[in-house]
């Protein structure tokens, strides 16, 4: 008996800029766009049963009200969904990123390896169809596990870009990576 589970995991719309006032920034006027129009590109694709869940930041979060609103469905906030910890200051932020892009997993710390850890068990814990609401580096983490690779940004999904994972027989696949695009992360 093949048993088989379909995941989208969904990048967060265009959000402010993080800064020091804005830790956790809310979507942009185009995010909130962004994110009105996941519904129409997903619905026809979704169970009936279908699971969401989101990080805890808020731009995740707000880029899964409307698909949540399509199917008057409720959306569960799951921690280990949420962006990679970076273990600098906020204004160092963009300078950590900068350099962790052409990084390989061998070179992190054990704090980004704990965070992977978690993340890649919370998706073995995805027991149905489910929407997941998330991040740049969480897909990117997804990706590269799953193609066994050591490169810590293998892809660039663009925001709203919807990737679509499934388990069978609990090996976790890649049916397809969204759209792809040069973006600064937010």
């Amino acid at each position: 008996d093949l048993s088989m589970t379909d995941i989208w995991v969904i990048r967060h719309g265009e959000a402010v800029p993080t800064s020091e006032q804005h830790r956790d920034p809310d979507l942009t006027a185009l995010g909130r766009e962004q994110a009105a129009l996941v519904p129409g590109k997903l619905l026809t694709s979704l169970p009936s049963d279908v699971t969401l869940l989101s990080s805890p930041l808020a731009r995740a979060q707000q880029t899964a009200e409307p698909l949540a609103k399509a199917l008057s469905a409720s959306v569960t906030v799951v921690p280990a969904f949420r962006e990679i910890p970076v273990p600098v200051s906020i204004t160092e932020r963009d300078r950590w990123l900068k350099a962790y892009f052409s990084q390989q997993w061998a070179e992190q710390p054990e704090t980004l390896w704990q965070w992977r850890h978690a993340l890649i068990g919370a998706m073995a814990n995805v027991t149905g169809p489910t929407v997941i609401f998330s991040h740049f580096l969480v897909i990117n983490t997804l990706i590269g596990h799953i193609r066994g690779i050591d490169d810590t940004v293998p892809v660039m999904p663009a925001n709203t870009s919807i990737n679509h994972f499934r388990r069978v027989d609990g090996r976790l696949q890649i049916v397809s990576v969204g759209e792809q695009m040069e973006t600064r992360i937010n």
